[in-house]
């Protein structure tokens, strides 16, 4: 499979000795995706922790995501993006649920974000990473602040203590 264009870079070990490791330059598509995505996880009052399959959950990614500027590194190699994306930068905002809310909001996600998490998902998997989301309304209000997030062909579903976010119907 064709990840992109290749190159590499030299990062200091934390014991200060350099490393040199190879890197995969982001398609502006993909950058761009990752900026959309950001934007997204922002709304809804989310965060997320990305992890590389092949080093494994106890050694996260170091993730910036920028309009400008993105890089996934991990200790065997680096994903990176220099330039302005064509995502949109606005952040349209998602009331939060009130902390004395009972029960648990559903919210239809729009079909534009069903495509957004199903193109998410895929690059995930092209570039063999794995993504852990929490809740920060939840995390805020000192409840279990985990999510249960998965895509199928015909759901997709992404909820946590508060708020159940879904879209059901295929998209393509």
């Amino acid at each position: 499979m064709d990840l992109g264009q290749q190159t590499t870079a030299t990062f200091d070990t934390p014991d200060g000795e350099p490393q040199t490791v190879p890197t995969i330059l982001l398609t502006e598509p993909e950058a761009s995706l990752l900026v959309r995505y950001r934007n997204w996880l922002r709304r809804h009052h989310l965060s997320r922790e990305l992890v590389c399959g092949d080093c494994g959950p106890q050694v996260p990614l170091e993730a910036f995501i920028e309009p400008h500027q993105i890089g996934l590194k991990c200790p065997h190699r680096f994903l990176f993006h220099q330039g302005l994306t064509r995502a949109s930068f606005e952040l349209r905002d998602v009331p939060e649920p009130s902390p004395l809310s009972i029960g648990v909001a559903h919210v239809e996600m729009p079909n534009r974000d069903a495509l957004l998490l199903r193109e998410y998902q895929q690059f995930l998997s092209r570039h063999g990473l794995q993504e852990v989301l929490w809740c920060d309304a939840c995390e805020a209000r000192e409840d279990a602040p985990g999510i249960r997030a998965f895509v199928t062909p015909g759901e997709i579903v992404v909820e946590c203590r508060c708020t159940r976010r879904r879209h059901k119907g295929l998209t393509i």
